[in-house]
Formats: C-alpha cells, sequence, structure tokens
C-alpha cells in the first residue's frame, strides 16, 4: 500500500503539475488563438485593400488606353484659323468702309453752307416760266420748304411757300430731297 500511496501521491503532484502547466498552456493557446484572428481580419483587410487598388489601376490602364475626343484635330485647327481670318479680314473692310464715310461727313461739314444768288430769267430759255428775278437753292439735308422760306425771309427776301410752290411746278413740299434745286422767286 505504500507503494499504492506514494504513486498516488506522485499522480496527484503530477497531476496538480500537469493542471497548471494545462492552464498556462490553455492561456498561451487563446492567446496566440487571439493573435491568429487578428491577423486572420487583417489579411481579409488588406486582400480588400489589394483588390481595391487592382481596379483603380485597371480603371486608370482603361482610360489611358481610350483615345480622347476633347482635344482639338489639326483640321479644327486650321478652320479655326480660316474663321479667324475671314472674320479679321471682314473687320478691316468695315474699318476702311467707316473711314470712306467719315471722310465724306467731314468734307460736307466742313464745306462752306451754299448761298442763293440771284440769277436773271435772260439767261434761262425763252419758253421758260420762272419769274424774272430768281435764286436758285439746293436743298440740305434735314431742310423743309417752311424753313428754307424762313431762312430767306431772315436775309430779307420776302417770300411765301405758295410763291415758292408756283415757281416750281410738280414740286411736293413733303418729298424734297437732299441735293435737289428748287427755285425762289425774287421780291
Amino acid at each position: 500500500m505504500k507503494k499504492i500511496c506514494v504513486l498516488l501521491m506522485l499522480a496527484t503532484c503530477w497531476v496538480a503539475k500537469v493542471s497548471g502547466q494545462d492552464a498556462a498552456t490553455e492561456e498561451r493557446l487563446n492567446r496566440l488563438s487571439g493573435q491568429i484572428e487578428d491577423l486572420i481580419a487583417s489579411q481579409r483587410a488588406q486582400a480588400k485593400q489589394l483588390g481595391d487598388i487592382s481596379r483603380e489601376l485597371q480603371q486608370l490602364r482603361d482610360a489611358i488606353d481610350k483615345p480622347n475626343t476633347s482635344y482639338a484635330t489639326v483640321a479644327d485647327l486650321n478652320r479655326l484659323a480660316e474663321t479667324i481670318k475671314d472674320v479679321d479680314r471682314k473687320r478691316i473692310a468695315d474699318a476702311e468702309t467707316v473711314q470712306v464715310e467719315l471722310k465724306k461727313l467731314a468734307k460736307i461739314l466742313t464745306a462752306p453752307a451754299t448761298r442763293s444768288q440771284p440769277v436773271t430769267a435772260e439767261k434761262e430759255s425763252p419758253k421758260s416760266s420762272l419769274p424774272e428775278r430768281y435764286m436758285r437753292h439746293t436743298v440740305a439735308k434735314g431742310e423743309t420748304l417752311s424753313s428754307i422760306v424762313a431762312a430767306f425771309r431772315e436775309q430779307n427776301v420776302r417770300v411765301t411757300v405758295d410763291q415758292v410752290l408756283k415757281a416750281n411746278p410738280g414740286l411736293k413740299p413733303e418729298r424734297l430731297g437732299v441735293g435737289q434745286e428748287i427755285i425762289i422767286p425774287a421780291p
């Protein structure tokens, strides 16, 4: 029995020792399991991130391989250059036209006002129905028959609209044209 007791004691010690080692081993095993789970989760996250990066890289490669249609071609640039040249030619022609018209206006504005000179009927043909003494007047821009008569009155020429109409058969006061000559009878 002594042997059995000793064996039982040894077994108990060994079991206590083994169970003590089991708790430490189990704790180490649990820690290692936790670390392995962390590594697996980290690996999954990295695999997902790597997949996202791979997709982005493929999209960039596809975008680089596609021809970009937003760039102008040589033909587009040539058409644009021709259009610009055409616009420039028209601009220069317009500027020249404006210069010519401005010069004409300057000549008109700087020219002395035409004064009517008395003329006698003897210089005209004998069949003429002109009064014995008369003056010729060239209609200027903005003048009306009444304004012309008023201007002559200011020059001490007493004349009426009716007298001017009689001296100019067929004259329509509402249709006086610039540069048209009319006869003003002298008193």
